[in-house]
């Protein structure tokens, strides 16, 4: 059996498994795609959700954030 105490990375391979996603489109245009397409006020509150959730487990997100406008 696998011990997960022994585990030291996990590998991620960005983009779909063979035969799922859009053709000729990789996972990282459609997430792009998607992100544009927000507009101000979807922003603003996708923002805010991902802004509260590294909140809880980070310091300072607010000026890390800030930091990358």
């Amino acid at each position: 059996m696998p011990d997960p105490s022994r585990t030291i990375a996990r590998p991620s391979v960005p983009g779909y498994p063979d035969g799922y996603g859009p053709a000729g489109r990789s996972r990282v245009d459609v997430i792009v795609a998607r992100i544009l397409a927000l507009d101000e006020g979807d922003l603003d509150i996708e923002l805010a959700d991902i802004a509260a959730s590294l909140d809880a487990r980070h310091d300072a997100v607010d000026a890390l954030l800030a930091a990358m406008e």
